[in-house]
């Protein structure tokens, strides 16, 4: 049998010694066990009145709760595929919470709702506005089901906000916050897929902890908040972007078109630092190029 490496004691023997656990210091929080045992309860909750409630609109419908993960937001972003769906869940307790549902699984729903089978061979697309009305009637009685399954932890309420089919404009926070994975397993009929709720770690963190911690939140000297709140910042519209291959952008000159992946009627998103806080639809002030702000969201973070 082999002896863990370790320094000898007095009495000769050896003494193991601590493995080290490894830290990053770009991502100082984690998940601890505790959180992550209480968040699997919150999982089994909602999947299974996630379930009752596809049962009850799709004639058929199973929800497993998976694992409870940490990682960062955009390491999560950039492995969803595109076109997904995506729900940004509005919660003043928590903030602002994604729930996103493979797009498969996704449009075997719509199937179903429309009197269908659901089979397995469902097109490959983004959903159209009747579909994403369908969709979005069944979203918001599942994230109904929400302050149930959080009901151990604390008192909130939520309700969808709007929904996104491309993952980069789903963003909630930046890219490098903390957030929170609950995974899932969903199956209707032949088809199963994945679905996923993100949380903001430091949102939640303290439904964990509500006794809090010897760490306190100090709040910035009142003169510095009024100081910074006359700082300018670039504030910018963004539309939906295109993907091009290397070539393709190396070869474009002046007088070609690139067609974008924007609608005429879709929103532009407003973002200060890459960080969007509201939506907007283009227009004209005194002959000068504008925006109209449509759908303000306050920052929580």
């Amino acid at each position: 049998m082999r002896t863990p490496a370790g320094a000898p004691s007095a009495g000769g023997t050896v003494t193991a010694r601590p493995v080290p656990e490894p830290y990053d210091f770009r991502r100082p929080v984690k998940l601890s066990r505790e959180h992550g045992r209480a968040l699997q309860v919150v999982a089994e909750t909602f999947a299974r009145q996630w379930g009752t409630q596809m049962s009850s609109m799709l004639r058929d419908g199973q929800v497993e709760p998976g694992p409870v993960t940490q990682t960062t937001y955009g390491k999560w972003v950039a492995g969803l595929p595109a076109p997904s769906l995506l729900a940004v869940v509005t919660s003043p307790q928590i903030g602002d919470l994604v729930l996103h549902v493979d797009q498969d699984v996704a449009m075997v729903w719509v199937d179903r709702l429309l009197g269908g089978r659901g089979e397995a061979e469902q097109p490959a697309r983004p959903a159209t506005q009747l579909e994403t009305a369908l969709l979005r009637g069944l979203l918001e009685r599942v994230v109904a089901e929400l302050p149930y399954a959080f009901a151990p932890l604390a008192t909130i309420t939520a309700r969808v906000g709007h929904l996104e089919t491309n993952p980069q404009f789903a963003q909630v926070v930046g890219p490098a916050e903390a957030m929170v994975l609950i995974d899932f397993t969903v199956v209707v009929g032949e088809v199963t897929g994945t679905a996923t709720l993100a949380v903001p770690f430091d949102a939640i963190q303290p439904l964990l902890d509500p006794a809090g911690d010897e760490r306190a939140v100090v709040r910035t000297n009142p003169a510095a908040e009024v100081g910074l709140g006359e700082v300018p910042v670039t504030v910018g519209a963004r539309m939906r972007g295109v993907r091009m291959t290397s070539e393709s952008v190396l070869a474009l000159a002046p007088g070609d078109v690139v067609r974008l992946g924007h609608r005429a009627e879709s929103p532009l998103l407003l973002v200060a630092g890459d960080r969007p806080f509201a939506r907007a639809v283009p227009a004209d002030r005194r002959n000068r190029l504008a925006c109209l702000v449509v759908d303000p969201r306050k920052d929580t973070q």
